[in-house]
């Protein structure tokens, strides 16, 4: 039995654990070559080493290609967009995760999907069984806490933020990821919460935000 031992002492997202996930030597051509069988956007995905604070990391990039041109060799077109952040790992599935944001999201070039239409994407996708009930399960837990705070049936919810195209690449990447290395359990330090407010789809919150805190019940914290 694999487990995987996630450090969040420096925060954690989906892209930063793909990159690190790729770095213990998940194939990031199988997985996007898994990730292309599904009804998605077009895409690129690539990583190249970085250095940060003098330690080895994997930087990740996704690139959206909403022209249809899926043959980019590594770069965004038209009014793609582009991410990039890093996962530097250590030893025996520790990881130490450095978060760098280099701009700024821009999500509403994308069109954003209802909780219940990724669900039955998944659903109907071959997916190996494992990977089905990871999805499932992260996008279940999502919807039902965003339907808490807007009071509306989780199916029905709106994933602004998650539902936008590069979010769904990141969850599902991660889990094809894990599916190639065959992790059984996971584990993780306690999450950094941060401060401050943030901009959505909604307005202007606090961070965490409403429905990242009900994600978080039970969930050991840190206050750095």
């Amino acid at each position: 039995m694999k487990t995987l031992h996630i450090d969040c002492t420096f925060g954690i997202a989906g892209d930063m654990l793909l990159a690190a996930l790729v770095d213990l030597g998940a194939d990031l051509d199988d997985v996007a070559a898994a990730l292309r069988r599904l009804p998605i956007d077009p895409f690129e995905l690539d990583t190249r080493p970085v250095d940060r604070c003098g330690i080895h990391a994997r930087l990740l990039r996704i690139a959206l290609e909403p022209d249809g041109d899926a043959h980019g060799h590594g770069h965004a077109h038209g009014q793609g967009h582009d991410h990039a952040h890093d996962a530097s790992h250590s030893h025996s599935h520790e990881h130490e995760h450095e978060h760098e944001h280099e701009h700024e999201h821009e999500h509403h070039d994308h069109p954003h999907r209802r909780a219940g239409e990724i669900l039955t994407m998944i659903a109907d996708a071959d997916l190996p069984p494992r990977v089905r009930r990871r999805a499932t399960a992260i996008f279940t837990a999502i919807a039902e806490a965003e339907g808490r705070i807007h009071g509306i049936d989780p199916a029905e919810v709106h994933l602004h933020e998650v539902g936008a195209m590069d979010s769904i690449i990141d969850i599902l990447g991660v889990c094809f990821a894990l599916e190639a290395l065959d992790i059984d359990t996971i584990t993780a330090t306690p999450v950094p919460v941060g401060y401050g407010v943030v901009t959505m789809a909604h307005g202007r919150f606090p961070i965490p935000a409403p429905a990242t805190l009900e994600l978080l019940k039970g969930v050991p914290l840190s206050t750095f």
